[in-house]
């Protein structure tokens, strides 16, 4: 039995196919692996009315159903949640197959007769994007939020404070590390100076002053 991966989840997935047999196979064997919830459909317009009112990570739907091809309902399920990852599964196969199921924004395609190894690796390869979409989000608040705490400290800065805040060492920076790390150091200072500068915290003149005590030339 293959261990669930704690440290994916949690997930939604959403499995839509009109054979019942699949979907009990397909929720029984997912269930082993790290998706926390997991809903079924047994045709796309039950499965739009679930998409319409829960948020889902993977759609997992055949192709050939009464009303609606699975294309279609990739399409419509990623225009209601756009951050969806759906995978197609089809017994009939055509020659553009790949590239309308991609067109149609599906992330993968499997065919039928579905095998339980290569089932399990699809989807914890769609885990596994799923995973890195959350942290590219969760480093990029980050980071602006970063970016927001500098910009509000710069602006309560009188100009003398931002002057006073650029000095060419560190204190705790030790002297053998002073000649060593001259040339680094005067360049990050000269960079600080340019970033207040741009943001009106410095005049010209006590740039062009900051700039010549940064240089020795007073």
């Amino acid at each position: 039995m293959t261990e669930p991966d704690v440290t994916a989840g949690p997930y939604s997935l959403l499995i839509v196919d009109d054979d019942e047999l699949v979907l009990s196979v397909l929720s029984d064997l997912l269930a082993r692996e790290a998706w926390h919830h997991i809903s079924t459909a047994a045709d796309p317009r039950t499965a739009l009315e679930l998409l319409r009112n829960e948020p889902f990570d993977l759609l997992i739907t055949d192709y050939r159903m009464p009303g609606m091809t699975g294309l279609d309902l990739i399409r419509e399920a990623t225009r209601l949640q756009p951050d969806l990852i759906g995978i197609l599964v089809t017994g009939f196969v055509w020659p553009d197959a790949a590239a309308e199921a991609t067109e149609a924004g599906a992330y993968d395609l499997m065919l039928k007769p579905l095998n339980i190894g290569e089932v399990c690796v699809r989807v914890r390869n769609a885990c596994e994007r799923i995973r890195l979409v959350r942290e590219n989000r969760r480093c990029r608040r980050e980071l602006e939020q970063a970016m927001r705490t500098t910009t509000r400290d710069a602006q309560r800065m009188t100009p003398s404070e931002a002057i006073a805040e650029i000095s060419l060492f560190p204190p705790n920076l030790s002297f053998a590390a002073k000649g060593t790390r001259k040339d680094e150091q005067m360049l990050n200072q000269l960079e600080r100076l340019g970033k207040l500068y741009q943001m009106g915290l410095l005049t010209k003149e006590e740039f062009v002053l900051s700039k010549s005590k940064l240089f020795g030339r007073t």
